[in-house]
């Protein structure tokens, strides 16, 4: 027996289930209600909540942390300036997504400073967040809430996004001062995510190397879960915040 909220948004689903003559839907799945309507075993309905929902969730949460979708770029129009290291890159960022419905595979971005690996990660996310929700995680700003938490008694719930989200853009990994505890909190996020097969965006200045040194465990995990898609950004492609 589901309760009377749920029951009325089934109801409120049922009225306009199909879309009215000459109205358009942001989201054809839901006709905007942000809920649909599915049957359990027994044959009794009950309303889920819509993939659109959670996307628009992700989107505001994207926001708050300072990046708004207009300032995102589509992935083809992501700046080379003629290097063709950066061109490869690129491509191998658009095959990423083409074949991200069928493989599920995570990405890793490892190089400098200002190489343009938050940019392209974002191209990404964006591309992917037609269909699925993506979580941007920017970690040094995040790790510290998480720690936070912990104190609040508030962890569980907090962690749980970034375990249980269809997709994690994890930006800057490792990034500043490392402890025991930021190390701790991210093999639980990513240890979930690699049993479960969750994909992940990852874009860091830690060399493969230095992951490893960081924590074996977590390395051995994100190379595993990355390993058609590990993309380094060298010394020869130029600072994006020195161009124009």
């Amino acid at each position: 027996m589901i309760d009377k909220e749920i029951e009325n948004i089934v109801n409120r689903i049922k009225i306009i289930k199909k879309p009215f003559q000459n109205q358009i839907y942001e989201c054809t799945k839901c006709n905007d209600l942000g809920y649909v309507i599915l049957k359990r075993n027994d044959g009794t309905e009950y309303a889920k909540e819509c993939e659109c929902k959670k996307i628009k969730k992700q989107k505001e949460r994207m926001e708050k942390s300072g990046i708004l979708e207009s300032d995102i770029k589509n992935i083809d129009d992501f700046k080379t300036f003629d290097n063709q290291n950066l061109k490869k890159l690129k491509l191998k960022a658009i095959d990423y997504c083409k074949n991200f419905n069928d493989f599920k595979n995570s990405i890793l971005f490892f190089g400098g400073s200002g190489k343009g690996k938050t940019m392209l990660g974002l191209a990404i996310s964006k591309k992917i967040m037609e269909n699925y929700p993506v979580l941007y995680m920017p970690y040094r700003e995040d790790i510290v809430k998480l720690k936070r938490m912990i104190i609040k008694d508030e962890y569980t719930g907090m962690i749980n996004d970034y375990k249980s989200i269809s997709v994690l853009f994890i930006d800057d990994l490792f990034k500043g001062k490392i402890s025991e505890s930021d190390i701790n909190i991210m093999y639980e996020i990513i240890n979930y995510r690699y049993t479960k097969k969750l994909p992940m965006i990852i874009s860091t200045e830690k060399t493969i190397d230095e992951l490893v040194e960081i924590d074996e465990a977590i390395a051995g995990r994100i190379v595993e879960m990355c390993r058609n898609y590990i993309m380094f950004f060298g010394n020869d492609i130029p600072n994006y915040r020195f161009l124009k």
